[in-house]
Order: structure tokens, then sequence, then C-alpha cells
């Protein structure tokens, strides 16, 4: 029926404009964090899929383990930490299915951090 495909389009570009201004708003929201804190350093980092739980390796060269910082909200990890050289390490990951956090275990190999964590696993 033409209503519904006319409706259909409707919500798509709804959608799309929704999703443009999210995109623009999270740009925005990084430059102002880059202008207010320059010494910021985004690390480098792997997602490892291991089925029934995720293993994320953060790098964090010369950082002082006592500013580590781990923590999920919304099925978003942020991992935090200050170097002995004045810098902020900063990193915002979205995970790709639900996770538990309260699976979350942190360990720290010299200048690596590995995080596991377990995901929820619904049966249909």
């Amino acid at each position: 029926m033409p209503v519904f495909r006319d409706l259909e389009e409707m919500i798509r570009l709804l959608s799309k404009r929704i999703e443009e201004e999210i995109r623009q708003a999270e740009e925005e929201i990084n430059s102002e964090f880059r202008r207010l804190f320059p010494e910021y350093e985004r690390p480098l980092y792997s997602i490892i899929d291991h089925g029934r739980w995720y293993e994320i390796v953060v790098d964090l060269p010369l950082s002082d383990p006592n500013t580590l910082k781990v923590s999920i909200i919304n099925n978003t990890l942020y991992v935090s930490a200050e170097s002995t050289q004045g810098r902020t390490y900063y990193v915002k990951l979205s995970l790709p299915t639900e996770v538990d956090p309260k699976s979350m275990t942190v360990n720290r190999v010299k200048n690596f951090v590995r995080i596991k964590i377990e995901k929820i696993i619904r049966e249909t």
C-alpha cells in the first residue's frame, strides 16, 4: 500500500537525519575535548571476540598504574590513565553486543591493560 511505503520512507529519512545529528554532536564534543585537554591521547587498542566474552587490550605506554580507570556504562567501555610525562590517555569504546559489567576483570602487564568482559547471551 502506498501509505505504508510513504510512512516507511519518512521513518527512514528521520532515522538518517537523527544519526547525522548524533554524529555531528559527537564530533563537536570530541573537538571541544581536544581543545580543553590538548595533552589528551587516544591509545591503541584491540577488541578480540572469544565467542562468549570479549578481550580488550589497551596500550598505555609510560602510564602510572595508580591513575588507571576502567568502567562500563550503557555497554560503552571507558579507559583512562595519566602518563608519567603529563599526558592523559583516554578511549571510549562502544561494544558490539551487550555485556555484563559485573563480569569485568582488568589485568595490567607492563604497558598493556587486558580487560575481559562476558557477553550477555539471550536464549531465543
